[in-house]
């Protein structure tokens, strides 16, 4: 059964209950914190008898007389509501015609896949060998009729604002290729009174200056990829080479020497970031540091960590259950003649070192998030606030993840209303679409690129069905959404779907069922509420600022639409936070 509220506490000592049928923070007093597992569960002479030690009993009283009146007005309710209202039903009311019209009118971007090859050879690269069971490489670039026919569809919708992007491989490859996609796309958007820009991620290896002042000229965002310093950069990010990984050279002095180029020609440019990967080798403290020299220049700014591949994951446990049969019984021994006589020395020597993150590394993750949260805590004013964010980017990065879905959450305001369900984060092609090389519509770039999870084509665009069975039919059979602790907060993400190698043509739903345990933790979701409410206690303007409705998610323009979207403040009821009880 759905649980029917989470308790937590801050280090103020101020008593929480988030109320997951309605989606409302609740700030409680202590009596009512303590009583409200046994609300439902016994009655007034028993809960005061099981609680006379903690006060006395017109005080349990009074904060069940504060329990009762809550629940008239619809929060704490003793069961689940109605699971009546489904996300898809609520979307476009049971009519066709209306998917059609969901998925035309919210889409703000287009990414074009111009080709899959590079120059350079991360190890952890989606087109690299450790996924080659989800990302199948092709050769040929992307035909200009291919991205002609995508651009066409993209802008006949007539989106306020249609941004195009520039995605590979490294796209730069073909970049007499982007500029006839740019020259047809800015006509065509000119001739239908739409409002175009374009962006790019590049490994920024090929930024020649020709290249930079056709980007600027053409207002492009320019996203350049890196690992952080020399050193943590040069790990994986290598260009190819015929050698092992050690002898081929690192890109980061190709790189930085680009992006000082690219200041020196235009240095008031704002349109340019970096996009960070994480590795389980990354040096927090070092990588901040060049965050921190960088982001002046580059503003934009995003970090994502690399996720463990599972086949590689499975293939290390089997290396490290063989060479404890070895003679020097330790997966560290760099002897190659010990290496050889492994039964899985093949293994042994292509397990890449970003697929096992350490506690450690965790832990120093975890760590800069905690000082982040404490010197927020303590900010006096937003200047302060941007400060100390703009000192730690990485763990604001990591802050977002754990509270942006709580920040923008539906909240059920009305008793009488039903009850929506909500499945992923968002909905597949309702925001963005990105256009493989050979012209397949996906949702988004970091998908898996196999046949269940096409939702269209360049030429044919949506295809509406595709898009409501993936949400609809296939989650739905994969995830128990009604009986969810995070039926408000759904922050899976359609990526993380995998198709099942046993059944192919659907979901791998144990997968896809461990993946929804994780984020479900009752434990996870108090700790993501307890750095939410800290932050509404003590600077609560700042979160609106940090954490902007982004993709044109207004409130009156989402995608669950039918309910009220209310951010949590520190005002009661109509922002968000009740004031349930006010005495000790």
């Amino acid at each position: 059964m759905v649980p029917l509220f989470a308790k937590y506490q801050t280090e103020s000592g101020s008593c929480f209950v988030y109320d997951i049928c309605t989606g409302e923070i609740l700030r409680v007093g202590n009596i009512v914190y303590h009583i409200l597992d046994d609300y439902h569960l016994l009655t007034a002479d028993e809960i005061c008898e099981k609680y006379s030690a903690l006060t006395e009993p017109e005080h349990i009283c009074e904060a069940l007389m504060k329990l009762d009146e809550a629940q008239a007005q619809g929060l704490l309710c003793d069961h689940a509501p109605e699971i009546s209202v489904k996300v898809e039903s609520a979307c476009y009311q049971g009519k066709p015609e209306s998917v059609r019209d969901f998925l035309r009118h919210r889409r703000r971007q287009l990414t074009l896949e111009v080709t899959h090859q590079c120059n350079l050879a991360c190890e952890y690269c989606v087109y690299g060998r450790h996924y080659d069971q989800t990302r199948q490489r092709n050769d040929m670039p992307m035909s200009l009729d291919t991205a002609k026919h995508a651009i066409a569809r993209f802008l006949s919708h007539k989106p306020k604002r249609a941004v195009i992007g520039f995605y590979g491989g490294e796209p730069l490859i073909e970049f007499e290729l982007m500029r006839d996609i740019v020259a047809f796309a800015e006509e065509l958007a000119a001739q239908s009174g739409v409002e175009a820009a374009f962006n790019i991620t590049t490994n920024g290896t090929l930024l020649s200056d020709e290249k930079i002042h056709f980007l600027v000229a053409h207002k492009f965002a320019v996203f350049i990829s890196l690992d952080g310093n020399k050193e943590t950069h040069d790990r994986y990010r290598v260009f190819k080479g015929t050698g092992n990984s050690e002898e081929r050279k690192g890109s980061y002095d190709v790189v930085v020497r680009n992006m000082e180029r690219f200041v020196e020609l235009y240095p008031d440019y704002i349109s340019r970031g970096i996009a960070l990967t994480l590795t389980a080798t990354t040096n927090l403290s070092e990588v901040e540091q060049f965050v921190r020299q960088w982001k002046p220049l580059f503003p934009s700014f995003s970090s994502s960590p690399v996720a463990p591949v599972t086949s590689r994951v499975e293939a290390t446990r089997a290396a490290r259950a063989s060479i404890q049969l070895g003679d020097c019984r330790t997966l560290a021994c760099s002897d190659e003649s010990c290496i050889r006589r492994h039964p899985h020395h093949k293994q042994l020597r292509e397990l890449p070192d970003f697929d096992d993150w350490s506690r450690g590394g965790l832990q120093a993750l975890e760590q800069g998030l905690c000082h982040l949260l404490a010197k927020l805590r303590h900010s006096g004013d937003m200047t302060s606030a941007q400060q100390i964010c703009d000192d730690a980017p990485i763990s604001v990065g990591q802050l977002r993840t754990n509270i942006e879905h709580i920040h923008h959450r539906p909240v059920i305001g009305d008793a009488t209303r039903k009850h929506p369900v909500t499945r992923l984060s968002c909905f597949p092609g309702a925001v963005r679409t990105y256009v493989s090389s050979q012209g397949a519509m996906f949702p988004c770039e970091k998908i898996d690129f196999g046949k269940l999870f096409v939702i269209g084509d360049a030429v044919g665009d949506i295809d509406a069905d595709k898009a409501c069975d993936f949400l609809v039919e296939m989650v739905r059979l994969g995830c128990d959404c009604g009986n969810c602790i995070l039926t408000h907060l759904c922050a899976l993400c359609p990526a993380q779907v995998t198709e099942s190698r046993e059944l192919p043509g659907y979901p791998d739903f144990l997968a896809l069922q461990g993946t929804c345990g994780q984020l479900a933790s009752e434990a996870a979701l108090t700790a993501h509420l307890r750095r939410y409410t800290v932050l509404i206690e003590t600077n609560p303007e700042f979160l609106d600022k940090l954490l902007p409705r982004r993709d044109g998610n207004q409130a009156n323009d989402d995608w669950l639409g039918h309910t009220k979207l209310v951010t949590a403040k520190q005002e009661p009821i109509e922002v968000g936070v009740e004031e349930l009880a006010g005495f000790v």
